[in-house]
């Protein structure tokens, strides 16, 4: 179950999506000032599994100085690599790690316009491999879904993206280089599997990161980097997961105006609530069904000073309306049908004494997963 939060107003509106409590999830003792320059790298050796889909970070908040970063509890050397929503084309979850050829300052690794290298670089903690029963250690497989230009810059042809291991000696080893290929598409995600094989990657400060190289004058040659996987019980068939991801975020409330003049909206001769959407992907390589409820928060405000009213907008329903069925692999477009719309005319909703109002949709959506805590595994 995602929580997904809109929030619009005459003044601001942003999109929010809150997923369920996560323990490795930024704490507030964490956002403190980025000094990129003499930052310290800090190491927490932690066990498997490895997952990150980039979804938790949060990315354009203001007061937030890890916004747009990766997080600090999962990846270390992370200031190169820029956490987004908009630079990755029809991703498998929601933001992307983009390597976009920009140094921790924001600024070019070279002056010289044709020079080429290693740029970008994104560095997992250490995980603890070392407790990998020898039985079980053919099962352990790093999994990651990469993208070609996306909405960047088109990598030219000898540029290409590295996945490096550590061994037990603190070596870097190259594992794996994903050539720039003419097959390559821009809107597509490549799905990968890797195998960790041999007995010197599992050790008590195993880590693994990804490189790209390409010109280093500036954003050139973009990849983007989403739904990094690695745990042990998997095979060289192991492309699908129990997941589905919210993928893009939920479109405006006001038929495509973030906000909208208070007075303009109460008076106005058309309707102007609108339909909000977003997508959702299938992960899994089986059917699913989902279904979503909408909660509507209205705060008006008055002198600074807001009251609130919580408002169910509709009940518990399918995802498509009729079945909520959504097939492996397959991307899909939920439009909210609002059972009770935002009424204009609702005083509790819009008070036409109100200065402005502040509307916020609260969609849950139910994958219908069960968690046991007693085997740590997901019943669906």
């Amino acid at each position: 179950m995602v929580c997904i939060l809109f929030t619009s107003s005459s003044v601001h509106a942003q999109l929010k999506v809150y997923p369920l409590q996560k323990s490795s999830a930024p704490t507030p003792e964490k956002i403190k000032a980025k000094n990129t320059a003499a930052r310290t790298q800090e190491l927490h050796p932690r066990s498997l599994p490895f997952w990150d889909d980039f979804s938790w970070t949060q990315v354009d908040e203001e007061n937030d100085t890890l916004a747009n970063y990766p997080l600090d509890s999962l990846w270390v050397n992370n200031y190169t690599v820029w956490i987004n929503s908009g630079l990755g084309l029809n991703p498998p979850s929601i933001n992307v790690a983009t390597f976009n050829g920009l140094s921790a300052t924001n600024a070019p690794y070279s002056d010289q316009q044709v020079a080429n290298g290693f740029r970008d670089t994104l560095v997992s903690q250490p995980i603890r491999l070392d407790e990998v029963p020898e039985a079980e250690r053919s099962t352990v497989f790093l999994s990651f879904f990469y993208q070609w230009n996306g909405n960047g810059e088109p990598p030219d042809p000898k540029d290409y993206l590295r996945v490096d291991f550590k061994n037990d000696q603190g070596v870097w080893e190259p594992i794996v280089t994903i050539a720039t290929d003419e097959s390559f598409t821009a809107d597509q995600f490549y799905d990968t599997l890797v195998q960790v094989q041999g007995e010197r990657f599992f050790h008590e400060s195993f880590q693994f990161r990804f490189m790209n190289y390409g010109r280093l004058s500036g954003p050139y040659d973009t990849w983007n980097l989403d739904y990094v996987y690695l745990n042990k019980y998997r095979d060289p068939d192991d492309r699908y997961l129990p997941d589905r991801t919210i993928v893009s975020t939920l479109t405006n409330l006001f038929n495509g105006y973030r906000a909208v003049p208070y007075h303009h909206f109460l008076n106005s001769v058309s309707n102007p609530i609108g339909q909000p959407s977003f997508d959702v992907f299938n992960v899994k390589n089986d059917t699913s069904t989902l279904s979503y409820s909408v909660t509507g928060i209205f705060t008006n405000y008055k002198d600074s000073i807001g009251v609130t009213t919580v408002e169910p907008l509709g009940t518990e329903r399918p995802i498509d309306g009729p079945t909520g069925v959504i097939y492996e692999r397959e991307r899909k477009r939920v439009t909210l049908q609002l059972q009770n719309v935002p009424d204009r005319n609702n005083m509790a909703q819009f008070d036409p004494d109100a200065d402005s109002v502040d509307v916020e949709l609260k969609v849950l959506l139910y994958t219908g997963d069960t968690f046991n805590r007693g085997t740590n595994e997901f019943a669906t």
